[in-house]
This record gives C-alpha cells, structure tokens and sequence, in this order.
C-alpha cells in the first residue's frame, strides 16, 4: 500500500521533509541519466575518426568556424552555423533518419522526429548527423573556413579505412609479380597524369566568373564537387589534372564569392537606405 503523505496544513513540516526527499530523488535520478547519456556520447566519441557514425551539431559547426591557421574557432559564425543546421532541420533539409537525437533510457542514438508546426530550439550537444549527411553539409559549407580541414580530416580518414578494409578483388587475385608491376604502372600513370603546365589562377578565375554569371554557384545553385567538374569541362582539362583539384580552385573562387556576398549586402543597404 502506498504511503501516506502528510498534509500540507496539519504536519507542514512533515510534508516539507518529503517534498525535499522527493526533489533530491529526482535530482540524483537525472544527475545518473546524464551521466549514462554522457558515456554514451563519449563511446561514439572515442572511435576511430573513419569509424564515427555520428557527429554532434556542436562538434561540426565548431569545426567549420575553425580558422585553419590560427585554428581559432570564430564564436559568432560557430553560432551561426549552428543556426544554419537547425534550419535545415526545420526545413526538412535532410533525409529521414539523417538526424539523430541521443535519448531514451538507456540513451542511445534514434532518428530525430520534428513534429508538423514545430518550432526547433538549436540543440547542438544533443542533435547530431550521420557521418554521410555531415560530409554533404560540409562540402555545401564549403567556403566556411573550416570547411577543407574537416573533409580532409574526418573523411579522408574514413576513405582510407574503408579502402584499406576491402580492397579490390583484383589486387587480392593478381601474382605477387604482376601485382608490383601493376603498381608500378599505376604510379607512373599517375605521374604521368600529373605533369603538365601549371594553371593559371587567372583563367581559372575568369571561368569561374562565367559560371557564376550564368547561375551556377558553388554551395547555393550547384555542389563544389559539380562546379569543379564544369569549370575543367570550360578550360577544357581534366579534374584530375594538376593545380585542378577541388581544394585549388576553391582557393581560387572563395574571393570571388566574397566579393560576391558583399556585394548584394551593398545594395540591399542602400535599397532600404532609399
């Protein structure tokens, strides 16, 4: 049988005591959960980097607001940032089961239900992407500071592991002998591949200018991986040529974007001027 509670008028003190009991159970209740919650987040955490499945709103807009020199992480785009992936949350941005909110008893990963008409508060500790969602949202991010560091650094890695845990069949089947050869060959077809004149930032930045005219912007109208392939296709090269990669000619076509954005700050300034 339940216990009976004292009453609030005729034993006050008594039922002071157990209100306080009951708050103290509570507290240490969710002072357990959260260090359960905790442990688990740690779990994930402490992975290999190419085996994370799962990375934090905190952790990635923290990383895209890094300065890759100093690497300083700039608060107010890190919030901004933050911001950015709760819209596109709210927006219905990403696939079903992309987002993941850690919760449950026991905590464990699940995927993120927004409710129709909700409003979303930024969470960024508990709200989190799977590593492919996080790695679209970077390369669409990609003209954040932090944006190359992270591609290279969290997903660079996971390419490797994933190479080097299945390789082609073929390299498993082929002779130790011919195998070596076959490698040889490959590397000096990549050497091969790689020579050539050094582009000109000039003619990369003249093409890049073009496309943009004719709507195609990189991480608004088209992905970086797609520009790149067009801007080549226009100086007739191959991507994989040298000085054409996606991190050279973002180096190139960031200013460009810059000038671009404040540019249409510019006039929308003096549009509500006037």
């Amino acid at each position: 049988m339940p216990r009976k509670l004292p009453d609030k008028y005729t034993d006050p003190e008594g039922y002071a005591d157990e209100q306080a009991q009951r708050m103290r159970t509570a507290r240490l209740r969710d002072e357990a959960y959260r260090r359960r919650w905790r442990r688990v987040w740690d779990a994930e955490r402490a992975r290999p980097i190419g085996q994370r499945r799962y990375f934090s709103f905190a952790e990635t807009s923290e990383r895209l607001a890094r300065d890759p020199q100093s690497l300083v992480t700039d608060p107010k785009l890190r919030e901004r940032v933050a911001g950015d992936l709760a819209a596109q949350v709210q927006n219905r941005r990403f696939a079903p089961g992309e987002v993941v909110i850690l919760s449950g008893d026991p905590p464990d990963f699940q995927p993120f239900q927004l409710t129709p008409d909700a409003i979303l508060v930024p969470d960024a500790e508990v709200l989190a992407l799977r590593s492919e969602a996080c790695r679209r949202y970077a390369e669409a991010r990609a003209e954040l500071p932090g944006a190359a560091g992270l591609l290279r650094d969290w997903f660079a890695a996971k390419a490797a592991t994933s190479t080097a845990a299945d390789p082609p069949r073929e390299a498993i089947a082929r002779p130790p002998a011919a195998h070596g050869r076959q490698a040889g060959s490959e590397v000096a077809s990549d050497l091969r591949r790689r020579r050539g004149p050094i582009p000109k930032t000039g003619k990369i930045t003249e093409a890049a200018k073009a496309l943009i005219a004719e709507g195609h912007v990189p991480a608004e109208t088209t992905s970086w991986g797609r520009f790149t392939e067009m801007l080549c296709t226009k100086l007739g090269v191959k991507p994989e040529s040298r000085g054409y990669s996606i991190d050279s000619i973002q180096k190139s076509v960031r200013p460009l974007l810059e000038q671009r954005r404040n540019e249409a700050n510019t006039e929308s300034t003096e549009s509500t001027e006037s």
